[in-house]
């Protein structure tokens, strides 16, 4: 595993930044097909990648909310450097 995932602790208020993660390497910035709870917003530092068939380029993001059906991973060529902020709460 070579991510890095960042947890926050103390007290939580409506809404929250839950963790925050970063990662270069593909095989820990895919997800999918299927659904998460929470809101995750992610961004491409560099590299390419998919969102549900869309090309996410750099400098380029996308939002997985609540029970939304999702799949994302880097492209296998010129994989991304993702980062992500996954937010709970209402």
């Amino acid at each position: 595993m070579s991510y890095v995932y960042i947890v926050s602790q103390g007290v939580k208020t409506s809404p929250y930044i839950n963790g925050i993660g970063f990662t270069k390497d593909p095989k820990d910035s895919s997800f999918g097909p299927g659904q998460r709870k929470d809101y995750t917003i992610h961004f491409n530092i560099k590299g390419k990648g998919y969102f549900n068939s869309e090309v996410v380029e750099e400098g380029q993001g996308f939002l997985v909310y609540d029970g939304m059906y999702a799949h994302h991973y880097a492209d296998k060529d010129d994989p991304w450097h993702l980062l992500w902020i996954t937010i709970s709460g209402e």
